[in-house]
């Protein structure tokens, strides 16, 4: 029968394993915990800047919230401002036109009054005129 020394347990085997368990632990101090370590501050910074990303993002959305609710209030009284200054311009020209129309009531009435005295005045001449005419013409006839 062949003997096959690669599968005897021995205490050779024992060595080993104890020698690879060993192993294991000095590596696992030295490497994997320092790099498991890093790994997790690693880890939780991630977390904090991705928290103090979602903060940001918040506040700004908050913010932009904020302005343009000012922004519409602000094109509100700015419609509104105008509103009033139309309809004061409206009233301002109203008056305008009610103080011309009166004006120009009174200065053609000043006028009229003015052209009346003018004709009559006009008219007692013409009269006088034609009297004096008669009065030649009826001397130059008679």
């Amino acid at each position: 029968m062949v003997k096959n020394d690669m599968l005897d347990l021995d205490l050779s085997f024992l060595a080993i394993l104890i020698l690879v368990w060993i192993l294991m632990l000095i590596l696992d101090r030295v490497f994997f915990s320092p790099i498991g370590g890093i790994i997790d501050r690693r880890e939780a910074m991630v977390k904090e800047d991705e928290r103090r990303l979602e903060e940001l993002r918040t506040n700004i959305e908050k913010g932009t919230r904020r302005l343009e609710s000012s922004l519409s209030q602000a094109r509100q009284q700015s419609l509104k401002l105008r509103e009033e200054l139309i309809a004061r311009g409206e009233s301002a020209r109203e008056e305008l036109i009610a103080d011309a129309r009166m004006h120009a009531r009174a200065t053609m009435e000043k006028e009229m009054s003015r052209l009346e005295k003018e004709i009559q005045a006009a008219q007692t001449r013409l009269q006088e005129q034609a009297g004096e005419f008669s009065a030649k013409i009826n001397e130059i006839f008679q």
